[in-house]
């Protein structure tokens, strides 16, 4: 039986925790409304991740909107960890979501990138995952997994982005009931015994992100 492998955020500090799980919680907030079965799946990442009480409530008053402004301190305790490029993956995820990455999008990844330290060529290489990805789950058997594996972890190595920063960024979760990411997974080197690991995860599915625009006006970069 394959080990169970943890999500990659629990083996940081619980201050990274935190404020990678109030960035998210802020996108939640984007339009100014929280529906209650969002912050009930906050709370389940919050405690799946091992949360103390006192870290749970703050992230839930980024998510009501009860928190301020978030500040640049937050992301500069998470750019000297590999979360960020969890972060940038989730974001383009999200501004990928209506196939089309609008102008102010397309600024706001950069803002924050240059917040988080990522360079050109990182984001690129995450934007390709994201993008094979999205083909995977819409043109299903129409390519050869193990070659696009290979592809996106050979893009990825490149420009030293651990493949699993990617991977399991909160917006990949998801896909991974796909059984062709199934495999991805697997040609990359994480077995089926990994999903047990994440298995909560993957089962509470994505938020109602709107995209990156909770950016502008929730996250003070200068």
């Amino acid at each position: 039986m394959e080990k169970e492998i943890k999500h990659p955020l629990q083996q940081h500090p619980e201050a990274i925790r935190t404020s990678y799980l109030m960035l998210l919680a802020s996108m939640a907030n984007a339009d100014g409304k929280v529906e209650p079965s969002e912050l009930e799946k906050l709370k389940e990442f919050c405690r799946i991740v091992g949360l103390s009480d006192e870290s749970l409530q703050k992230v839930m008053a980024a998510a009501t909107g009860k928190a301020g402004d978030i500040t640049i301190s937050q992301l500069e305790m998470l750019k000297t960890s590999n979360i960020r490029f969890s972060i940038m993956t989730d974001c383009i995820f999200m501004a990928c979501a209506d196939g089309n990455v609008a102008c102010e999008e397309e600024n706001e990844i950069q803002r924050i990138a240059k917040a988080l330290d990522v360079k050109g060529d990182q984001i690129a290489a995450i934007r390709f995952y994201v993008d094979k990805a999205n083909y995977i789950i819409k043109n299903k058997g129409t390519y050869d997994i193990k070659g696009v594996a290979k592809e996106v972890g050979d893009k990825l190595k490149a420009v030293d982005i651990p493949v699993e920063s990617v991977l399991f960024a909160f917006e990949s979760l998801p896909y991974f009931q796909d059984t062709n990411m199934k495999e991805l997974l697997k040609t990359l080197g994480y077995g089926l015994g990994m999903l047990t690991g994440i298995g909560p995860l993957i089962m509470l599915g994505l938020f109602g992100w709107k995209g990156v625009k909770w950016l502008g006006k929730s996250v003070n970069i200068s």
